[in-house]
């Protein structure tokens, strides 16, 4: 992963890295996707209950995952 997104949305600014990603974001914007999962927080919206739960911990700065190479939490 280069961190480039060259596929942009013109209508909201929001960059992407795939040009799916962005079709799925066209879709949120057309009205064709549902945002059903509201973050209690920050008010971010999700498709997916898991989307929202992972979201919910970069407000905690609990990390998620650790490397067992190296024991780098993430």
């Amino acid at each position: 992963n280069t961190g480039e997104e060259p596929y942009k949305f013109q209508k909201c600014g929001k960059s992407f890295c795939r040009s799916a990603n962005l079709i799925q974001h066209q879709k949120i914007h057309s009205g064709e996707v549902t945002l059903h999962y509201k973050c209690p927080k920050c008010g971010k919206r999700f498709r997916s209950s898991s989307n929202l739960l992972r979201h919910q911990w970069t407000h905690t700065g609990q990390k998620l995952y650790e490397c067992p190479e190296c024991g780098k939490s993430f």
